[in-house]
């Protein structure tokens, strides 16, 4: 009995500490402190002053990045480029370590939360799986509608070129910015959308990550930012547009 129990806690001590993420992952959203600057008045003009400046309350943004966990080092793209790293999980921390950074956090069942030992002020940065099979799609100098109703996007086509993005279709009263991100094997689309609804006013930004879903349809995943709340998934889908 001393023998099974014995075989038992062993076999427990390392499904514990061996747990390992499968799958794509993308950086979902951002939160991070704001700096708040001083104003200072001299010789009757205002400047910034040279203080360090404060923390303020943290905020939402959009964040960039996929990581690939799996092959036997998860490999990330984003902004830096190609980037390979090796983890580990302890309970409910995680750990990722790459020649350039170290990422610390939280793990729990669909998400990760991480900061990074380059930060100088208090950031976190969320990770979610991206649920499918992440496929590489080639988009430059082809045309896409998106097909998905409901949606700020809906009916919308984007016409991808070389490092640019134009979209065909817009929204009455709205004003809307977008920049295409075509990186190694990651493409997005970075967005900004304002327009006045009822009385007040409707904002909302975010990333936008694409993705092959078929020889002539692509899924798009993106959580966008609107106000203080937290981001939540969205999905579309876009068929290509015949030349």
């Amino acid at each position: 009995m001393r023998l099974l129990t014995g075989v038992f806690f062993l076999l427990t001590s390392f499904s514990l500490s061996g747990q390992y993420l499968k799958g794509s992952w993308i950086m979902a959203y951002v939160e991070a402190k704001q700096p708040i600057y001083t104003m200072v008045e001299i010789d009757g003009e205002y400047q910034m002053a040279d203080d360090v400046p404060q923390d303020s309350s943290f905020v939402y943004s959009n964040g960039l990045m996929l990581i690939d966990f799996d092959s036997k080092n998860p490999v990330s793209y984003s902004w830096d480029g190609k980037e390979n790293w090796t983890y580990q999980i302890e309970a409910d921390k995680i750990y990722l370590f790459s020649q350039q950074d170290t990422l610390y956090g939280s793990y729990q069942e669909g998400q990760f939360a991480v900061s990074s030992t380059l930060d100088d002020r208090p950031t976190i940065y969320y990770f979610k799986p991206l649920g499918f099979k992440a496929e590489f799609a080639e988009l430059e100098n082809t045309g896409w509608e998106v097909k998905t109703e409901g949606s700020f996007f809906s009916k919308k086509e984007f016409h991808f070129n070389e490092d640019s993005v134009e979209r065909k279709v817009l929204t009455q009263g709205a004003n809307e910015d977008y920049t295409f991100y075509g990186l190694e094997n990651l493409n997005t689309i970075e967005y900004e959308i304002s327009y006045p609804i009822l009385e007040g006013a409707y904002s909302e930004f975010g990333m936008v990550y694409f993705f092959k879903d078929g020889k002539k349809k692509l899924k798009a995943v993106y959580y966008p930012v609107v106000g203080d709340k937290e981001p939540t998934r969205k999905e579309l889908e876009l068929k290509k547009i015949k030349k």
